[in-house]
């Protein structure tokens, strides 16, 4: 697996916007030039979502094997549209375990299609080409080899 490095130092900006069982979630400004894709004259720094073992997490050899496996596994489905990307991995010297994403910035797919009154909508059409769109990507993902199984 042949992943950019980037320092979690460069990783400016960060705010929490989702916690699971075993990763925290941050949105993150980053330098352009640490992912690889080239600065823009305008905007030197992309918005990214960093994707962290939680804290409090014990990071053992079995855990760094899993979240590599992980890695692994989304690197090799990286060509669908409807897939994040993974634009890197944070250095494995430093104190954090993680990998930097695509940033969407519409927030989660829970949040997008929950119906409140504080987050954008979605008409019923919409909603219907989204599912469409995750058919897409899971059938894309199922046809991989070896297979993935998506864990929800």
């Amino acid at each position: 697996m042949s992943l950019t490095e980037i320092r979690s130092n460069l990783l400016t900006q960060r705010k929490l916007i989702g916690r699971g069982t075993s990763k925290a979630v941050f949105s993150a400004k980053c330098p352009s030039d640490a992912l690889k894709m080239g600065a823009e004259k305008e905007k030197s720094t992309s918005d990214v979502a960093v994707y962290i073992i939680s804290e409090g997490s014990t990071i053992t050899p079995a855990v760094i094997k899993a979240f590599q496996t992980e890695l692994s596994t989304l690197c090799k489905v990286q060509p669908h549209p409807n897939v994040m990307k993974v634009l890197g991995v944070i250095e494995p010297h430093d104190k954090e375990l993680g990998c930097v994403v695509e940033y969407c910035n519409l927030g989660s797919l829970r949040s997008l299609l929950d119906d409140s009154k504080n987050k954008p909508t979605l008409t019923p059409d919409r909603k219907v080409l989204v599912a469409k769109q995750i058919a897409d990507a899971l059938g894309w993902i199922h046809s991989c080899q070896p297979s993935i199984v998506h864990k929800v």
